[in-house]
């Protein structure tokens, strides 16, 4: 038979090997750019004083910082915030906008109701969240 009149599929992303001795397939499956990133975030207060966060405060506080550092663009970005935990906060972003999140909330310089300064300080971040909590949780070692 000639090979060039044989039609080869077009190679994907998921491949599958028989095992004919063993009588189980083997199915492998590259797996694609996630399309969102995780953050973990912990407010530091320049006279430290201990503010504990809510939902609101957090999101008021980072589209603060989205504002200042990037205006109406910065504004625009969404996030998702999953959880609060008194002065952590963890935030899920588009991850192509991770870079512009990062610079924004590092670069910020919020003002507290009492005397003070507030900032973001960056804890852990990465595109896979099953990652980040073993590296989060181990901090609590080394405090």
């Amino acid at each position: 038979m000639d090979s060039s009149n044989v039609l080869h599929e077009p190679p994907s992303a998921v491949s599958k090997t028989k095992q004919k001795s063993r009588g189980y397939e083997t199915l492998k499956k590259t797996i694609s750019a996630p399309l969102s990133a995780f953050v973990c975030l912990q407010l530091n207060a320049e006279n430290g004083i201990s503010s504990s966060l809510d939902y609101l405060t957090v999101h008021s506080y980072l589209v603060a910082a989205l504002t200042q550092f990037l205006g109406l663009t910065g504004a625009a970005i969404l996030f998702d915030i999953l959880k609060v935990e008194k002065d952590v906060c963890w935030i899920r972003v588009a991850r192509e906008d991770m870079s512009a999140v990062l610079a924004a909330v590092s670069s910020w310089h919020g003002t507290a109701s009492d005397p003070g300064k507030l900032g973001w300080i960056v804890k852990a971040k990465g595109n896979w969240l099953s990652c980040l909590i073993p590296q989060q949780e181990q901090d609590i070692w080394n405090d």
